[in-house]
């Protein structure tokens, strides 16, 4: 299972990658492994935060939005955002 954790790719925005089937944050001491997926008025996403083995899963009836703007959870969890609109180019924070 560890080799699906393996970045695959060539990291966007200084922490993105892909794994075999699995996308990927890393930054300095984190790793979270996580994906998001809809099908008609549901939504859900999948995270595991690998060092403090912390695991969430959100199941929703959002017909529109994101579940990747959870800010909060994240900040509460101590787990890093995983949203790329949350970072620039060169993987420093942004002010979105």
């Amino acid at each position: 299972m560890d080799s699906a954790y393996v970045p695959r790719n060539p990291m966007l925005h200084g922490h993105f990658s892909y794994g075999y089937g699995w996308r990927i944050f890393e930054a300095p001491g984190k790793q979270v492994i996580y994906h998001t997926g809809w099908w008609h008025g549901f939504r859900h996403i999948y995270l595991r935060d690998i060092k403090d083995d912390i695991t969430i899963v959100l199941l929703s009836y959002l017909s529109n939005g994101s579940l990747l703007k959870l800010d909060d959870l994240f900040n509460a969890t101590g787990m890093p955002i995983v949203r790329k609109s949350a970072y620039k180019g060169n993987g420093d924070t942004s002010d979105d």
